[in-house]
């Protein structure tokens, strides 16, 4: 297959500009330390520790019937991070309560004094199941009526409520349904990975038979100056993000504004069209060069579609490899699952699911595949640079070590499909539809 044309302007290949590599490997290995040393050295954030804590409930709530030396155990742990929070933060009242109480331990009215104390009825009534001594059926009935609501835990206030007043049935009822929705998702995801099989299966197939050959990537025949420019422009992509979440972030931590977090993310597109435009060294690049293109469309998110899913099986291979590896590290973990696991408000949800699954998906694609990858095969090769660059998107992530490798596969699959379609849409299709599910099983889940 011969080489497609140049994209870029043709250079003499005799002036090169080192500058960007210097700043994008400043850049990725100043967040790369940062992030591994908060893996070695972790300072739960109050969100992330009454996550933990609503895992650890929710994982026991539903294999154990009765509280044995395994259960308090786990328990105990876990509700020890959160007791001294549940005098500032009312969520975290909430767990404290219900643990305790599952523990078969006293909750005292000071435990739960920051709900009691709330505007709203529902925190009262959540209060007033663990601050009345006893409860007739009606009032059980009545209080778990006013916290109702799909939350773990105000479900099995709920619950104790009802068990309060001498209703058993109520927590092997709901026992039931929650495996149910398990054995569901169970069954989901056996099929998606037996789909998965299929999907390699027909692609090799087409590939023997002389069909789908690769298209190459975008930006295939390049000079070294040309190279060295898009890697000015991915560290000068890559410096603005970070400048724009800091500030963004200020602000939020100042305001509490939830909606900033879609700011951000609305920003990053801008930066990514923008930044395109700008000359390097006398030259301009067009966003369809870079392989974000409007055409075929459908035909990409399908390819899409079908890598996000014939990645799973790798994908958990390479899961399991990574937290196998650093066993002895804390549980990874992404602070936008945190924030989805402890908020209710529709507005954080909404804009935690715009910027992962619609700003993230083009700009990391855009910066990894679109700057980065051919700006390293045109040194290295395009394998070798296909792992670098998804190693260098791993590392960029807040989860820590543990998931480098899984999260490295999403970026090699990337590459492979940029070289499989000349185009970054069917990649941005996948990483999307990645992000997205993760986000809604974490809602489900929460």
């Amino acid at each position: 297959m011969n080489a497609p044309p140049p994209i870029l302007e043709e250079g003499n290949g005799e002036t090169r500009y080192w500058g960007g590599w210097i700043l994008l490997a400043l850049l990725l290995g100043l967040i790369a330390t940062s992030e591994l040393n908060n893996a070695l050295h972790p300072h739960p954030s109050k969100g992330s520790k009454i996550a933990s804590a609503r895992t650890s409930l929710k994982a026991n709530f539903l294999t154990e019937d009765k509280v044995d030396g395994d259960f308090i155990k786990s328990l105990d742990e876990a509700i020890k991070p959160v007791g001294p929070l549940r005098t500032k933060d009312k969520e975290a009242a909430k767990i404290f309560a219900v643990m305790e109480s599952e523990l078969h331990r006293t909750v005292t009215p000071f435990d739960v004094d920051l709900l009691t104390k709330s505007n709203k009825p529902s925190d009262r009534a959540f209060a007033k199941i663990y601050t009345s001594p006893k409860l007739t059926k009606p009032e059980a009935q009545d209080l778990a009526k006013q916290i109702q609501s799909p939350d773990l835990v105000d479900r099995l206030a709920g619950i104790q409520a009802l068990e309060k007043a001498g209703d058993t049935s109520a927590r092997s009822n709901y026992r039931k349904d929650a495996l149910k929705g398990n054995v569901v998702g169970i069954v989901i995801g056996i099929l998606l990975v037996g789909l998965s099989f299929v999907l390699w299966f027909t692609y090799v197939t087409l590939r023997l038979a002389g069909k789908l050959q690769p298209l190459g990537i975008p930006l295939q025949s390049i000079t070294c100056t040309d190279a060295d420019r898009l890697a000015r422009r991915a560290g000068g992509l890559f410096g603005t993000f970070l400048v724009l979440s800091e500030i963004i972030g200020l602000l939020a931590r100042g305001t509490g504004a939830s909606w900033l977090t879609s700011l951000v993310g609305a920003c990053m597109i801008v930066a990514v069209f923008v930044s395109a435009r700008i000359p390097m060294w006398g030259k301009t690049i067009s966003a369809e060069a870079l392989g974000i293109r409007r055409d075929k469309l459908g035909i990409h998110a399908l390819w899409g579609l079908g890598a996000a899913i014939a990645n799973i099986p790798f994908l958990f291979i390479l899961l399991i490899i990574g937290t196998t590896l650093f066993r002895h590290l804390p549980p990874p973990e992404h602070p936008a699952t945190v924030e989805l696991q402890n908020t209710k408000d529709l507005v954080t949800i909404l804009s935690i699911i715009f910027f992962g699954s619609v700003a993230a998906p083009i700009w990391e694609e855009t910066m990894f595949r679109g700057l980065l990858f051919p700006a390293l095969g045109r040194f290295v090769g395009l394998i070798p640079a296909a792992a670098i660059s998804g190693l260098c998107f791993a590392t960029i992530h807040p989860t820590g070590p543990a998931v480098w490798l899984s999260l490295a596969g999403v970026g090699v699959m990337s590459c492979a499909l940029t070289y499989q379609t000349r185009s970054l849409m069917p990649s941005i299709f996948m990483h999307a539809i990645h992000n997205l599910t993760l986000l809604l099983m974490t809602v489900y889940l929460s």
